[in-house]
């Protein structure tokens, strides 16, 4: 007795390896899409950007404006001198939303010999809450012209 093509053994692996294929591709992203979910991952908000230039004195203030409860983190900052400083050192300080208690100096560099300075931090290293101030202060001397780019993000 002759059998029909769709009965034949070979026909019926083919079907069984098309439709693991199948399950593999159409529905395995959403159990990875789960497990992203469980293990903590999350959409990053994205990178904002303040830039300062001039050249007197640096005075400037990351201030960010107060939505709910959201704090942010400080990504990085680099400065860059048209000439080694001169005098002086460069502070960056956490003006906290708290209270001057609380203040804290995150870097101070002593700007004699520097054109160039990148400050790069971990994530999650420096969160602040929406209320703390980030400010930036050199006295500059020699009146060099500077850029001063500070990344950060919402949390």
């Amino acid at each position: 007795m002759k059998r029909h093509k769709f009965e034949s053994r070979s026909f019926q692996v083919m079907l069984l390896i098309l439709s693991a294929i199948f399950i593999l591709f159409m529905v395995s992203p959403l159990f990875a899409a789960d497990a992203q979910i469980m293990s903590g991952f999350r959409k990053t908000a994205s990178v904002r950007h303040m830039y300062v230039t001039g050249t007197g004195d640096i005075a400037a203030v990351l201030t960010i404006p107060q939505q709910g409860t959201h704090g942010y983190e400080l990504i990085s900052f680099d400065l860059n001198l048209s000439a080694a400083g001169g005098a002086n050192s460069l502070t960056v300080t956490k003006n906290s939303g708290l209270g001057t208690a609380y203040d804290t100096i995150l870097l101070s560099q002593d700007m004699t010999s520097v054109e160039d300075l990148v400050q790069t931090y971990f994530p999650g290293e420096t969160v602040f809450a929406n209320d703390d101030t980030i400010d930036f202060a050199w006295t500059n001397a020699s009146a060099r012209t500077y850029g001063l780019t500070v990344k950060y993000r919402r949390k």
